[in-house]
């Protein structure tokens, strides 16, 4: 994963109350498990994983997904593209 920003970087361990709203908070180390338990059950199954946006709305995670093996991400309207 690459280095967050400086002004990201500074927020991390912060109580959920001193954060600005809205805000994405991910449990990273649950976020890369799950993302590699999915990957590796859809190759088992050889099957093509494109899992959908609608949840994080993040270029980055779709990012994460892609690379971990997904075929792209699945998004309900042009915009969200």
């Amino acid at each position: 994963m690459k280095p967050l920003p400086e002004t990201l970087e500074a927020r991390i361990g912060l109580r959920v109350d001193q954060l600005d709203t809205p805000a994405l908070v991910v449990d990273l180390d649950a976020m890369e498990r799950n993302i590699a338990r999915m990957a590796d059950f859809a190759r088992k199954h050889g099957m093509l994983w494109r899992p959908h946006a609608k949840m994080h709305k993040s270029a980055e995670i779709a990012l994460l997904l892609q690379r971990a093996g997904a075929v792209g991400a699945c998004v309900q309207k042009t915009a969200e593209a």
